[in-house]
């Protein structure tokens, strides 16, 4: 019962670190975007970027999840972040994944870029602040460093960008363009 118990517990910590991480960032789009159509985060790029970028960032929390942990922590951080059904993703995650979907696969190296400078500016914070490892004081809000580092202007490019070219070609954002977005930016 206990490593029953303690994989639950563990899933729980990496859904919370990659919620608290990735869910400011997605609300930040929301307002600047206006909205984020629901169809968009079934779109093959979004869902690797998002999968990709949830594991990254719940594996460097506790390291040690199981395959069916981790199924747990992606979905149900999936959920949380978009406001959509946590049951949606899983089936829709392997297909892309066996299918070998470029689309899907970009956005999952993508979420890898993002998580290098997000986690290079933490590390290089915490060597200031005279922590020994660089992941060490992770729960600190890094809300703060996002608006000064290289992490939006990444996200902007990889997220916000699909998400307009997808709105674009499904009629969403409310009928504003691309265009009009990048100039209010």
């Amino acid at each position: 019962m206990w490593p029953l118990l303690l994989g639950l517990w563990k899933a729980r910590c990496g859904r919370k670190a990659a919620v608290a991480a990735i869910a400011p960032l997605v609300a930040r789009s929301r307002q600047r975007l206006s909205d984020i159509p629901d169809t968009a985060w079934l779109d093959p790029y979004l869902v690797g970027f998002m999968m990709m970028f949830i594991t990254l960032v719940a594996r460097r929390e506790v390291n040690a999840l199981d395959t069916q942990a981790l199924g747990l922590v992606q979905c149900s951080a999936w959920g949380e972040i978009t406001g959509m059904k946590p049951d949606l993703i899983g089936e829709e995650t392997l297909h892309l994944c066996t299918t070998g979907d470029r689309d899907f696969e970009r956005g999952c190296r993508d979420a890898i870029a993002i998580d290098l400078e997000l986690y290079r500016n933490v590390a290089e914070l915490n060597a200031d602040l005279g922590f020994g490892s660089p992941y060490d004081g992770f729960g600190f809000d890094m809300s703060e460093r996002r608006e000064s580092d290289g992490v939006m202007p990444l996200w902007e490019h990889y997220f916000d960008e699909r998400v307009m070219t997808h709105a674009a070609a499904h009629g969403g954002l409310a009928g504003r363009t691309i265009d009009m977005v990048r100039a209010a930016t």
